[in-house]
């Protein structure tokens, strides 16, 4: 009998099913790298789970984990994987290379730069994402560094973005020879979300928040040199804090980029460099001596009230790493007589607004001068400006100082009347502006001023009109895209016409204007005769019926702002009835409406007239103050 138990026993056990041996660690990092190919992702990640699980020792498994969440635009979980990895084995080359790269993908430079040493003491090779690394660095602004990590890549497995941030860090750092070598400076980037939506006619325009821009004490440096140069006591944080929180603090500008900001508040201006905020003020350790007391007046008149009043159509010019910024309002230094705009430059890492030269403030001394035009080279040494004024060679100077050297020079004296608001640098470093003449039965031009074996020179091309059909007076270029925009009116008109042309490829479109129709808006090509002949009453038109004509088949021009990649036109028009914004695309006059803004709530004003485009942020002056926007995705 114990036999046939025995015997059943074993028939029993014989029967069932061996257990399932239990899957490995290295297993289940083979079936998570597969789920990840299949995009099954929840079961990855499982995977990875179970093998920390069945192996904690092995640091391999959070860094793998962090790989695919890296993948995924996860920088934050990523981060995290690479520290679970660090706590097994601070050493391991692998996770530090990981939590690099996910302070790369956060833009964070500091955290990056600290984990970098760490990675490189352990042996961990940054090499193969040096593109992303100087991606982070140029938009940061750090131009050298930039420089640095974009150099370790092949220049062809750039994309066009990344090309055009090599561009313009090479150009930042001085080394615009290099970047003509490598031929970056013909790079011309596109806003491929841009080209898209206008493509859809789907070009919304959506208000959004100053990210980041909160103003409180304890984001402002008050250094002791603010309050002697505005002999002023100490403040208490809480002090301080009570002032802001009454305080009507807008954003007026932001740089190309990115990395610096003008704002506005009730008692004066505040500056952002790199998220440290600074109050304004006058600096009597840099730059020259107040001997005019031109800084002073500057500062009590417009910095110490709403910088916002001095904002004008110019914009804000800033230096290519954002550190430097200046503002100068043509329409209130020429129409207004407004003699006391020195050559002024914001240090908007310090807060320091510093008078780099000055000059008599009354025009009936001789010598006497105010800037209305200005710009930052683009391997960021020198500032140009344009002095108008009465010099013995003229009313027009070109100057430039040097950044470095804290020095000025005269470039050039310009017998030509050369002062409009807009001083542009091509890629080839020479510099456009418009010029002028008294009588309006004159033929001007496009001053082109370039520097020729250590000799400044200017070159002239002439408009297609006399003044007084089209008087220019805004020009605006882009050196990415070659594109130059101009703008102007005529003595029988509101503004009616631009013009869009390349002044590098001989001036190119240049001899056409372009005006916004009414009806179903369009935008026609008007040949020079054509355009001379709807700007000439017949003989029994009354005087100034064009001005007012209800049936006049044009709009009105009021702005014209170019995209920051160059290759559009946003326009501000009024086609008599109702305001409008359009967005024109220049190769081929393609014209869409822009909505999502009342323009209604522009200002349209003279010199309230203000719209800044940087990046992806659009700002505008409105009725009831500044506001920006981007373009819905």
């Amino acid at each position: 009998m114990k036999k046939l138990l025995a015997l059943l026993l074993c028939l029993l056990m014989t029967g069932q099913a061996a257990p399932a041996a239990a899957l490995s660690c290295d297993e289940l990092l083979e079936n998570a790298a597969a789920y990840a190919a299949e995009q099954a992702y929840e079961k990855a990640f499982a995977a990875y789970a179970l093998a920390a699980r069945q192996a904690p020792e092995r640091a391999e498994v959070p860094v793998a984990s962090g790989l695919l969440r890296l993948s995924l635009g996860q920088g934050a979980e990523a981060r995290q994987d690479a520290d679970v990895a660090l706590a097994i084995d601070p050493t391991l080359p692998e996770a530090w290379s990981l939590r690099c790269r996910a302070d790369v993908a956060l833009g964070e430079v500091d955290a990056f730069e600290e984990d970098a040493l760490f990675a490189e003491v352990c042996g961990a090779d940054l090499t193969p994402w040096a593109a992303e690394i100087g991606a982070l660095y140029a938009g940061a602004g750090y131009a050298e560094k930039a420089v640095a990590w974009f150099g370790q890549t092949e220049l062809d497995a750039l994309d066009e973005t990344r090309k055009s941030l090599y561009c313009r860090a090479l150009m930042a750092s001085g080394q615009r020879e290099r970047a003509e070598e490598l031929g970056l400076t013909a790079a011309a980037v596109r806003n491929a979300a841009l080209d898209a939506a206008f493509e859809a006619d789907a070009l919304r325009l959506t208000e959004t928040p100053m990210a980041g821009m909160t103003v409180k004490a304890e984001t402002i440096d008050l250094p002791d040199a603010m309050f002697e140069a505005l002999n002023m006591e100490p403040v208490t944080a809480e002090e301080l804090d009570a002032m802001l929180s009454e305080a009507r603090i807008e954003v007026i500008s932001l740089s190309p980029a990115g990395n610096s900001a003008l704002l506005a508040f009730d008692n004066g201006g505040v500056s952002c460099y790199q998220g440290a905020y600074h109050i304004l003020y006058p600096s009597f350790t840099r730059g020259v001596a107040d001997e005019y007391e031109n800084l002073s007046r500057y500062y009590q008149r417009y910095l110490m009230g709403r910088i916002n009043n001095l904002v004008g159509d110019e914009g804000v010019v800033y230096s290519p790493d954002g550190r430097y910024a200046a503002i100068f309002n043509a329409t209130q230094a020429l129409a207004m007589m407004q003699a006391f705009f020195d050559p002024i430059i914001i240090d908007l890492s310090t807060g320091e607004v510093i008078l780099t030269a000055t000059y008599p403030s009354k025009l009936v001394e001789e010598g006497a001068g105010m800037v209305t035009a200005a710009a930052f080279s683009a391997d960021g040494q020198y500032f140009y400006y344009l002095l108008y004024g009465r010099f013995e060679g003229g009313h027009s100077r070109l100057y430039r100082y040097d950044l470095a050297a804290q020095t000025t020079e005269l470039c050039r004296e310009n017998p030509e009347n050369a002062y409009y608001p807009q001083l542009s640098e091509l890629s080839d470093g020479s510099f456009l502006t418009l010029n002028d003449t008294t009588r309006m039965d004159e033929i001007t031009g496009v001053l082109r001023f370039r520097n020729a074996a250590g000799r400044w020179i200017a070159e002239q091309h002439d408009h297609a009109l006399p003044m007084q059909y089209f008087y220019p007076n805004r020009l605006r270029v882009s050196a990415a895209s070659g594109w130059a925009l101009l703008t102007g009116r005529s003595l029988m008109t509101a503004p009616i016409a631009f013009q869009a042309f390349l002044p590098q490829e001989d001036y190119r479109g240049m001899d056409r204007f372009l005006c916004v129709t009414v009806d179903d808006p369009h935008i026609e090509a008007l040949s020079p005769e054509a355009f001379q002949t709807l700007l000439t009453p017949g003989p029994d038109a009354e005087k100034q019926s064009i001005l007012i004509a209800p049936d006049f088949p044009y709009q009105t021009i009021m702005h014209a702002l170019l995209s920051p990649d160059g290759h559009y036109a946003l326009l501000q028009t009024d086609d008599h009835q109702a305001r409008h914004l359009y967005l024109a695309r220049l190769e081929d006059l393609a014209l869409r409406e822009i909505t999502g803004l009342d323009p209604a709530e522009l200002l349209w004003i003279g010199n309230a007239l203000y719209a800044e485009w940087n990046g992806d942020t659009l700002i505008f002056r409105m009725n009831d103050g500044f506001k920006a926007y981007q373009f819905a995705q």
